[in-house]
Formats: structure tokens, sequence, C-alpha cells
């Protein structure tokens, strides 16, 4: 399983330097998907990961983001937090609608094509694996997203 794992991450890694070199936007994970999707899709068999490493890996990202919070941005907070409603409520209408839509022009399950039809290729995809949903689709089409503004 070490060989599998490191094999899984030194091929991630090169696809993300071959998109970031090009300035695809998320290219890390863009990459890391498009260059193991390439090399599945021509019949090589994976080791099935650990779910602790998902779990892991959560963690990770999950103290990444909570070490960026600092004292003074509280109060920009406080002053962003109708607007953020606003926005988020819009946010999750769009997404539901276009999930439906995907689901029913697709034949795509309704958690996959929900969970594609929003933003956050990393959220999407970590929830997405959680939920034994197909996470390849849902990261494609939130990595989609990610070529367009979004909030």
């Amino acid at each position: 399983m070490f060989i599998t794992l490191l094999a899984i991450f030194v091929l991630g890694y090169i696809g993300y330097r071959v998109l970031s070199y090009f300035h695809v936007p998320g290219g890390a994970v863009t990459g890391a998907l498009v260059a193991l999707a390439l090399i599945t899709s021509q019949g090589v068999q994976w080791a099935v990961l650990p779910s602790y490493i998902t779990t892991f890996f959560q963690v990770i990202i999950g103290v990444m983001i909570g070490c960026r919070f600092q004292k003074d941005q509280i109060a920009t907070l406080k002053s962003l937090l109708v607007p953020g409603l606003l926005s988020s409520v819009w946010m999750i209408v769009i997404s539901l609608g276009v999930g439906l839509l995907l689901c029913r022009v697709t034949g795509m399950d309704i958690g996959s094509s929900l969970f594609g039809s929003s933003s956050g290729v990393f959220k999407m995809g970590l929830i997405a694996l959680t939920y034994n949903l197909n996470v390849p689709a849902v990261t494609f089409y939130c990595s989609l997203s990610g070529f367009y503004p979004s909030t």
C-alpha cells in the first residue's frame, strides 16, 4: 500500500506542476485529478486507500483555514454578515437549480449532481467522498466552476 500511496502522490504532484505551469485555476486539485484520472482510465487499478487518510487531510485543511483567523478580522466579519448571508442564500438557490437540472439532463445521481453544482473543489470533493458519491464527477464540475467568478 505504501508504494501505491507514493505513486498516487508523485503522479498527483506531476499533474499539479503541469497545470500550474499553464496557470490553470485550482491547478493543484485539478492537476492531480486529471493526471490520476488519465492513468486510471487506462486500466490502472489502485489499492483502496484507508478512510483515515481522507480524515487526515480533512483535518489538515481545517487546521490550515483555522490558523488564518486573526482577532482583528472579527469586526470585518461582523460587517459582512448580512451581505454574506444574502450571497450564501443566492448561491444555494442557484446551486440547487443547476444541480436538479444536471440530474435531469445527465441522469447522474441527485447527490453527485447537487455537490457538483456547488462551488469549492476541496470541500465538495471531500464531502462527496464521505457520502460515497461520484467524486470524480463532483470534482470535475466544481473545478469547472473555478473558471468563473464565485463567492
